[in-house]
């Protein structure tokens, strides 16, 4: 997952990590990126979609095929610092 690789992980946070956010995300986007509801599935029915959708591409995924759950849990995990 790209959030795990290492020059991501040290990108993120810096000054140029910001100013290349500022520069990208030019509306209400950056303020609301943690909270919206794409990141967030709080609908079971749209989490339990998204899900089967992603079990269905690992086929074609070299292992680790990694769990959707655990694609999300990193997603919200990391969101605020995005």
């Amino acid at each position: 997952m790209l959030l795990e690789a290492p020059r991501v992980k040290a990108f993120i946070g810096t000054d140029e990590y910001e100013a290349y956010k500022n520069q990208k995300l030019t509306t209400t986007d950056t303020v609301e990126f943690a909270t919206r509801a794409a990141f967030l599935l709080e609908n079971a029915g749209t989490y339990a979609l998204f899900e089967e959708e992603c079990q269905a591409m690992n086929a074609m995924l070299t292992p680790p095929r990694p769990k959707f759950s655990d694609i999300m849990a990193r997603i919200r995990e990391r969101a605020p610092q995005l």
